[in-house]
């Protein structure tokens, strides 16, 4: 099977004590869990990542993003639950109303929207855009909270083809999972942490904009490729899996195959993005820092998803184990047959093709 290359630096293992127990209060706090083992579980994984994910990141600046991502955590796995796949009215009723006060800012009443007032998730999601806004600027908490109502658009388009039992094809996946899967949040967060703002011109160039999908992607398909053990052994019978994708789109593929064109695919997309970014000549503040933070964001992940047993199965036996390694011979042009990503190079004037 095809080695993970992955050319940034990664981060070591992080004890993070302190940061679960602190965490594991403001979850109980706002009523977010059931126990303390599923207390434990969230704090562990949202301290873990921030950890791993921010190494720039400040002492006063800690426990907000932890909790922060302990609550990313917890929206992911309420797009899970039983109840909701049993009333689909009710799950896009939910969503649709917290991407609304996830994209207005000066929103703040949710019972405008028939959300109870002491809705936890609301609650709570409420309580860190207040605390990250006492340190974190308007236009990233704004960032910020477009990214979380992307990820609340993507949990339900993942759980309309879930309870039809149908998958997308491998082009609208990977399109979808770009626009809405969830990695805009933990980059968001790296801009609030280093304090970058982007003009409106550097954002929209269009090198800007293909690094930032590539690196993005790579961590999408990172969560893809270590999740599938456990998403192939849950109850639920479905996973909308980008291998799971690639075993449907190609019948003939063994799940080893699967597995290798996923992880082609990955390595593909990431050293397109150096080879975009030593061809272009104009990096420099903010967006070395910016980039800075998009590449930490996507090595902590790897070592997330590599090491944390929310990526394990239900026995607590790992799944498959990849070996990492830095570097190795890769194609140098953009997935063809993928239309929802090639385009992306398109943008690109001819001084940065990077097509044959």
């Amino acid at each position: 099977m095809n080695s993970i290359i992955h050319k940034f630096p990664l981060p070591g293992i992080k004890k993070t004590e302190t940061a679960i127990i602190d965490s594991m209060g403001w979850l109980k706090k706002y009523q977010l869990v059931a126990d303390e083992h599923q207390a434990e579980n969230i704090a562990n994984a949202g301290s873990y990542f921030t950890a791993l994910s921010y190494p720039d990141i400040k002492y006063f600046q800690v426990r907000d993003i932890t909790d922060f991502c302990s609550w990313v955590c917890l929206l992911d796995d309420a797009g899970e639950e039983l109840l909701l796949h049993n009333s689909f009215p009710q799950l896009i009723h939910f969503f649709s109303s917290l991407k609304y006060i996830c994209e207005e800012p000066s929103y703040q009443n949710p019972t405008h929207l028939g959300l109870s007032t002491e809705n936890p998730i609301v609650q709570a999601l409420l309580d860190l855009k207040s605390r990250l806004s006492n340190w974190a600027g308007i236009p990233q908490i704004n960032r910020l909270m477009k990214a979380v109502g992307s990820f609340a658009s993507g949990i339900q388009w993942e759980n309309t083809f879930k309870i039809q039992n149908k998958y997308p094809d491998l082009t609208t996946f990977c399109a979808m999972r770009i626009a809405s899967g969830g990695m805009e949040i933990p980059s968001a967060l790296a801009s609030c942490i280093n304090n970058v703002q982007l003009s409106m011109s550097e954002y929209t160039n269009p090198v800007i904009q293909v690094l930032t999908k590539s690196v993005s992607f790579v961590a999408l398909l990172d969560n893809d490729i270590y999740s599938y053990a456990k998403e192939k052994a849950s109850d639920s019978g479905y996973y909308n899996n980008i291998i799971q994708i690639y075993l449907i789109s190609y019948p003939d593929l063994g799940e080893e195959q699967a597995i290798s064109k996923a992880i082609d695919l990955r390595n593909q997309i990431l050293f397109l993005y150096h080879l975009l970014k030593q061809k272009y000549q104009y990096i420099c503040e903010p967006i070395s820092l910016y980039l800075k933070g998009l590449e930490d964001v996507v090595s902590g992940n790897l070592i997330f998803c590599s090491t944390n047993k929310r990526y394990k199965v239900a026995n607590d036996r790992k799944g498959y184990d990849f070996k990492i390694i830095q570097r190795c011979e890769q194609s140098m042009s953009p997935p063809k047959d993928i239309v929802s990503i090639s385009w992306w190079w398109s943008l690109l004037e001819p001084q940065y093709s990077l097509a044959d």
